[in-house]
């Protein structure tokens, strides 16, 4: 799940809150369909503030081995828990780089990173740009422009 093939953050934040909004929209789609543990993990994640994102402390949460939770994901999903994870987190940090003006450092905080540098550089390998650049051409696009902080 790399985004690098968009350089327009309002194009990869919506990518982004596609495939995480379809995700959620297809789970609760498959209703009682739906692997009872897969779905619970994306519950958790859903609700979740991302100060865990191990596929370990999940599977523990719902006491199953991490083996396991992986095989009911790619199975009822097609995708990994970590696949998920990664992209739970692409998500809120793209939203957190378009709508605040919160330093990179406090959203590397506000995400449990344990420094600002490892922060950028999992975003720069996700998104394809800095989070810098990223708020910097989320900033100068025009429908930001009419957003207040």
């Amino acid at each position: 799940m790399k985004y690098q093939n968009h350089i327009n953050p309002e194009d990869t934040l919506l990518s982004v809150s596609q495939e995480w909004e379809q995700l959620v929209q297809g789970i609760e789609s498959l209703g009682n369909m739906a692997d009872g543990h897969a779905y619970k993990f994306i519950r958790m994640l859903e609700n979740s503030a991302l100060e865990h994102r191990s596929v370990s402390y999940f599977a523990n949460q719902l006491n199953i081995h991490k083996d396991y939770l992986r095989q009911r994901c790619i199975e009822s999903f097609g995708h990994s828990p970590s696949y998920f994870i990664k992209l739970k987190l692409t998500h809120e940090s793209c939203k957190l780089l378009s709508e605040t003006n919160l330093y990179i450092s406090e959203i590397a905080d506000k995400l449990h990173f344990e420094d600002p540098s490892y922060f950028t550089r999992t975003f720069k390998k996700q998104v394809g740009v800095s989070p810098k650049n990223y708020r910097k051409i989320a900033q100068a696009s025009p429908s930001s422009q009419n957003t207040s902080y």
